[in-house]
């Protein structure tokens, strides 16, 4: 058995819905109050529909039997839908939430929007039934899988070109990594030099050298090259000229003076790759600076 009734003066009428309990008393389950907002399971609705219920719920797995606020009972056809749809002030369409169900599959969930009335809702983001995320496809095969755009993380952009373990933690960490890391030795100037770099002193004038070699490098320093075998890279294969900046000694051991003297009174800092005993990683050593050697790059 159930009833409807109303109550109150102009100012506060309402409708009420209720049905009878065993205890032969009747209970309120739905109301509309005066300004039309419907309430069900709450006697103050402040918008046009307001539901309240709670339970306890299961965050890892709800269950088939988890029942809340608001239960769609689906389709019956095996890959049709059921969903929230709203029409942004227009006819028709134009964003949705969307279940679509099977029993060969389960169930998966779309997410759309519009940038265009006369097209209606298109498919933005979905949640396959792996609970893999697909963003610009219907198809992820990972947790996230992102086609057709960039991905912008912490002024860092991962383009549509970059590999797809973009979207992998591994990935993502040492591509941010990169943007702050250490330069590493990329080659060697294809001439050897001095410690004048051939009449031109100058550490100016020695990275230009690299630069015009290879583009945006300059003479490595000794750091780099220690940040180069830490990163298992490439070193050279032949003894090349670097820069360690002031001595930690009393000889005039200071980049050939700061690459502007090519005397065997001056000395330089260079990376011995020869010595096959120091293999593959070679080692840092002083040489007189009337002697030539090329130029380790980095960047």
């Amino acid at each position: 058995e159930a009833g409807s009734y109303s109550e109150g003066d102009s100012s506060a009428g309402y409708l009420a819905f209720g049905n009878r309990q065993p205890t032969n008393n009747i209970v309120e389950v739905m109301r509309i109050n005066r300004s039309g907002n419907v309430g069900i399971g709450t006697t103050n609705p402040l918008a046009k529909v307001q539901i309240n219920n709670e339970g306890v719920f299961n965050t890892t797995t709800p269950g088939a039997s988890a029942y809340y606020g608001l239960h769609f009972g689906g389709q019956t056809t095996a890959d049709y839908a059921t969903g929230i749809t709203w029409n942004g002030g227009t006819s028709g369409t134009q964003a949705g939430i969307y279940v679509q169900g099977s029993g060969a599959y389960g169930t998966k969930m779309y997410f759309a929007t519009t940038n265009s009335y006369a097209t209606g809702a298109q498919n933005r983001m979905m949640i396959s039934q792996h609970g893999n995320v697909g963003i610009g496809t219907t198809t992820p095969t990972a947790t996230l899988s992102v086609s057709g755009g960039n991905v912008f993380i912490n002024d860092a952009v991962i383009t549509s070109g970059t590999p797809k373990a973009a979207v992998t933690k591994e990935y993502l960490d040492s591509a941010l990594g990169t943007l702050s890391s250490v330069p590493k030795f990329v080659g060697v100037t294809a001439s050897a030099y001095n410690g004048t770099s051939g009449g031109n002193p100058g550490y100016g004038y020695a990275n230009s050298l690299c630069a015009a070699a290879f583009t945006g490098s300059h003479v490595c320093t000794t750091y780099e090259m220690l940040n180069t075998i830490n990163a298992s890279s490439t070193m050279p294969t032949v003894d090349v000229w670097v820069h360690a900046g002031p001595p930690g000694y009393t000889a005039l051991a200071n980049d050939c003076d700061g690459r502007r003297n090519s005397s065997s009174a001056a000395y330089g800092t260079y990376w011995q790759m020869s010595d096959a005993s120091y293999a593959p990683s070679g080692r840092g050593l002083l040489m007189t600076c009337n002697n030539s050697l090329q130029y380790a790059c980095c960047k």
